[in-house]
């Protein structure tokens, strides 16, 4: 549940468009004289999927290697993404008190392989 939420806010408008703002995406992203003049520049739709498609963009281009770059430090830096950070380290680390342990190999008889699954039908279309 809570890597649900954390990925909800790590790609919520809010978070997205403010990395924007931060980075001054907002002036490289092409759009009408009418969409300027109404204040698409500062749009937090338009500032979030610029930033997203940033991303992508970073990623088709150089590798997943320096897309992590980019996110770490455009996205994961910031003071406010500490709890993000938090979450995504104790989803890494296995929960007190348990002890991982590896299931030995155990061989056993072959067993028949189906294809089918039995079924019914009914030939009649009417009742």
């Amino acid at each position: 549940m809570q890597l649900t939420k954390t990925k909800s806010l790590l790609v919520s408008k809010a978070i997205l468009s403010r990395r924007a703002l931060r980075i001054g995406l907002g002036r490289f992203v092409l759009m009408s004289h009418s969409e300027v003049e109404s204040g698409g520049r500062q749009r937090l739709s338009i500032l979030a999927d610029a930033f997203e498609s940033v991303i992508g963009a970073v990623y088709l281009d150089q590798g997943f290697e320096p897309a992590r770059e980019f996110i770490h430090e455009h996205l994961l830096a910031e003071s406010d993404a500490i709890s993000l950070r938090q979450a995504a380290h104790e989803l890494q680390e296995p929960p007190s008190g348990v002890r991982a342990e590896r299931v030995p190999h155990a061989p056993g008889l072959p067993h028949p392989q189906r294809d089918t699954a039995p079924t019914t039908r009914s030939t009649s279309w009417s009742r």
